[in-house]
């Protein structure tokens, strides 16, 4: 018997931008005129799986090739990283194989790659690239800030969109004197924009759940965030990690429901309340670091100021007056020091958790949750920089509150329709045959905030996100999605590959 307790379809699309046809994308992209030199690294992603015992690098006639600083090498086997040191206003070529060196090999044939190139250039030395680094051109929009909560009183100044000199420091050793930082604005959704360092790399942004992954409230209902600012040379990090609603409930539960931790219950995940701490250690570390050896906790402490400032945010007292409820929140840092790939990082973590209380049942949610991390031989020198680029995190208030009356609308027609499930379960355990799947489709659609679409190269329909007017595929199992009325997914400006057709909405 499959359960679907607010197991709802939501949207699976992607966007996929080719340099050729064997290569994904670059960064930087082929063809750029304007790449930052600062960059360390050159990263090739492929569109399908390589061996990653072997590459080929060969240099392409009439261009540079770049300064290796570092063993080249693969992340994964969709990605190479090719550590370089680059110099301004020079035009650079890497080709991956060739007629005689061919050891970029598809790991599910066995086959050589046919020969690729990526061919850039290097903005001059007086101008700062835009390519790299993550500094944007769109307009300004207003955003939401956290940096008030950690008590930065330059705050006004050292968030503004000009690039910063972070200082001259001998302290740094081997590393940069200085730091140069970008406004990165959110490449997935524009949901929020953070300070990066020129040479940094940025990780994730609003993940996108597939639909046969969608298992809770804020999965179908809302949006998560889950994003690092990662120095490739040294390992320092910013990590923000996903919100999500847990529950617990000591009294007596339906009988077809079975609850265990971990399991989903109304749309939450069912685990004992845990102190922010714990919940670092017990659930963030797992997940975050992997493969890490001999963490030592060095401190647990409570943030009263930053419980306070997030009681104020979201207006407690006031929720406490108008309900009756019994809610409150903790905020807690938990630093330790770990072992991984032989090195030793040294790693703090801030949590805020908001607790609820009804009768004999718990509701909470850690609301924010966020990291920084570096070599222990760096951390005293990156630590104020981390906690910067951290408290530099703002959502683009348009996206944010219009995530929250989606939110809200699609959580009050959960409210409604639970009497309805409910009553399905127990049709279904009294007539032992199945009538999910009559009736899970529309309740899907109309929760989730999906429409479907017939896309003919499929023969089939694909759900899709209904705040978008136009949608189109390209017959790959890629769909781009858009409000602009202008836009046109086979313009050759936008470097996406295929012939793209508009789909049209399945009849009712």
């Amino acid at each position: 018997m499959r359960r679907f307790f607010f197991i709802l379809l939501s949207f699976l699309f992607f966007l996929s931008f080719s340099l050729a046809k064997n290569l994904l994308t670059s960064i930087p992209k082929n063809g750029a005129t304007n790449v930052d030199y600062h960059i360390k690294r050159i990263t090739i992603h492929f569109s399908k799986n390589m061996k990653m015992n072997s590459h080929s690098l060969v240099v392409v006639d009439g261009y540079e090739f770049p300064e290796v600083s570092g063993t080249p090498g693969w992340l994964n086997p969709r990605t190479f990283i090719l550590p370089v040191k680059l110099k301004p206003g020079t035009w650079y070529g890497i080709g991956l194989n060739s007629k005689t060196h061919k050891n970029f090999i598809f790991a599910e044939t066995g086959e050589p790659m046919p020969p690729q190139k990526i061919i850039f250039k290097t903005a001059p030395a007086t101008e700062i690239s835009s390519n790299e680094g993550g500094a944007s051109n769109s307009s300004t929009f207003p955003e939401i800030s956290y940096s008030e909560i950690f008590g930065r009183k330059d705050k006004k100044k050292v968030f503004s969109n000009s690039v910063k000199n972070m200082g001259d420091s001998q302290d740094l050793g081997h590393r940069k004197k200085y730091f140069i930082l970008k406004k990165y604005r959110d490449r997935t959704e524009n949901a929020f924009s953070i300070l990066v360092p020129v040479g940094w790399r940025v990780e994730g942004g609003v993940l996108q759940i597939p639909p046969q992954s969608a298992r809770t409230v804020i999965e179908f209902c809302s949006k998560k965030i889950k994003f690092s600012v990662v120095d490739p040379e040294s390992g320092a990090r910013v990590d923000f990690f996903p919100t999500e609603y847990y529950t617990y409930t000591t009294g007596p539960v339906i009988q077809f429901v079975e609850v265990r931790q971990g399991s989903i219950l109304d749309g939450m995940i069912f685990l004992q309340p845990l102190s922010p701490s714990q919940f670092i250690r017990s659930v963030v570390v797992p997940e975050m670091r992997r493969g890490i050896s001999n963490l030592e906790v060095l401190s647990s402490s409570p943030l009263p100021k930053v419980r306070d400032a997030f009681s104020k945010l979201f207006a407690i007292d006031l929720y406490r007056q108008s309900t009756g409820l019994n809610i409150q929140v903790k905020a807690e840092k938990l630093e330790f020091r770990y072992g991984e790939n032989g090195k030793t990082f040294h790693e703090v973590w801030f949590s805020v958790i908001n607790y609820l209380l009804v009768n004999n049942s718990m509701v909470w949610q850690p609301v924010f949750t966020s990291g920084i991390r570096a070599p222990e031989e760096l951390f005293k020198e990156l630590k104020n920089l981390l906690n910067l680029i951290m408290c530099s995190f703002r959502f683009n208030i348009k996206w944010y509150l219009n995530t929250k009356k989606r939110a809200k609308i699609c959580m009050e027609k959960v409210a409604m329709t639970q009497r309805e499930i409910i009553a399905i379960h127990e049709r279904m355990v009294h007539h032992r045959y199945d009538t999910e799947d009559a009736i899970s489709h529309e309740l899907n659609l109309s929760l989730a905030g999906v429409d479907e679409y017939y896309d003919p190269s499929i023969n089939d329909t694909v759900l899709i996100d209904n705040s978008y007017q136009h949608v189109w595929s390209n017959g790959n199992g890629e769909y781009v999605m858009s409000s602009d009325p202008n836009f046109n997914p086979n313009d050759p400006r936008w470097n996406l590959q295929g012939e793209w057709k508009r789909l049209n909405k399945k009849r009712k």
